[in-house]
């Protein structure tokens, strides 16, 4: 917002014209060594002062601002000034009480329109976490409405072998255990909704002995039907049963990273969990499987939120959501987390997750 007054704002040029009135032209061309010396003796000097040419300057000391090229009724050196004036700017006078309340008038404005730009801005911010949250929202909906697809049909099929006089005993325990599978997935997916709109408070709770192996064995259980529907075998290569401390967030880690290796996998597709140990102790859990190829420029890129591969784009339905996740729960308990990519041909590559244990 332009002041309503010339303005003197730095050493090297001459005094701005403000919206109301404009520089003197006399200031415009002899702008020198005098000047300067004006404006540096009386920057810090609250109240009115004349300059060695005759003209005055009005130091605001408490929003730091200098007009100047004024031409003040009783103040400004009419004398001096008489020569250095063009006809046209004679009669530009101003009286000291008018220049204040222009002053005031401005600061107001400006005051005014400080407020209006926070208020939007802070309208934009919370627009922004509105909208966010309801992303968010929208994405853990889409994925319970899956659940509640698998909840339904393994209920039906529980139901329907119930109704025969001779039921199959190991089919109602693979039914009840799938159905338990479902629920857990709903529980991963709740968990996942909050900490992604609260991860701060993580770490509230304290880090705990956790035995990832077997979460990873819970999760590929939970996800086995997702998996058979997509006809993709998941393997775990080597054991660890080796703890280590983590928030109890981890436990949604596997889901994500094996639901990933699943969901990109092609019919009759691999997803290999290999743990490794040495010492006693667990040094890394590599997670990868065979789909669309990932050129190497995308890696860092798809860690980011809502980031995704190009040839997967309006190909396979995903938020882009998953491998960010992983990261942040990485990050919250110091496991470093990396992805890497081997192309095999045009069209598909493997892809690598690592986990690495400090």
């Amino acid at each position: 917002m332009d002041a309503p007054l010339p303005e003197y704002l730095d050493n090297n040029s001459h005094p701005k014209d403000g919206s109301l009135l404009p520089t003197h032209h006399f200031c415009k061309i002899t702008f020198n060594d005098k000047c300067k010396t004006h404006y540096s003796k009386i920057k810090s000097i609250e109240g009115l002062h004349v300059c060695p040419y005759g003209f005055v300057s009005l130091i605001n000391t408490h929003e730091n601002n200098c007009f100047t090229s004024l031409n003040v009724q009783g103040i400004s050196k009419k004398k001096i000034l008489r020569k250095k004036l063009r006809k046209n700017e004679s009669n530009i006078t101003m009286t000291s009480n008018k220049i204040q309340e222009l002053i005031k008038a401005y600061e107001k404005q400006k005051a005014e329109q400080i407020f209006a730009k926070n208020i939007t801005r802070d309208f934009d911010r919370k627009t922004n976490v509105v909208e966010n949250k309801k992303e968010v929202l929208d994405d853990t909906l889409h994925e319970l409405r899956n659940i509640n697809k698998q909840l339904k049909k393994q209920a039906f099929f529980l139901n329907k072998e119930l109704e025969k006089e001779k039921y199959n005993i190991e089919l109602i325990r693979e039914n009840a255990k799938n159905i338990r599978a479902a629920t857990e997935l709903v529980t991963v997916r709740l968990n996942a909704y909050d900490f992604t709109l609260n991860p701060e408070l993580v770490e509230f709770g304290d880090k705990i002995k956790t035995n990832l192996y077997r979460k990873f064995e819970k999760a590929k259980k939970c996800l086995s039907v997702y998996a058979d529907d997509q006809s993709v075998n998941v393997t775990f290569l080597g054991n660890s049963h080796e703890l280590v401390f983590a928030y109890e967030i981890i436990d949604i880690l596997p889901y994500i990273l094996i639901e990933n290796g699943i969901k990109y996998s092609p019919i009759n597709g691999t997803v290999q969990c290999t743990f490794n140990s040495c010492n006693q102790k667990l040094e890394s859990i590599i997670v990868k499987n065979i789909g669309p190829k990932l050129d190497q420029d995308e890696l860092s890129g798809i860690i980011e939120k809502g980031k995704r591969g190009k040839s997967v784009e309006g190909k396979i339905k995903g938020t882009g959501k998953g491998l960010y996740l992983v990261k942040l729960i990485c990050d919250y308990n110091d496991i470093e987390f990396s992805v890497d990519s081997k192309i095999i041909d045009n069209k598909t590559g493997e892809f690598i997750a690592t986990l690495k244990f400090k």
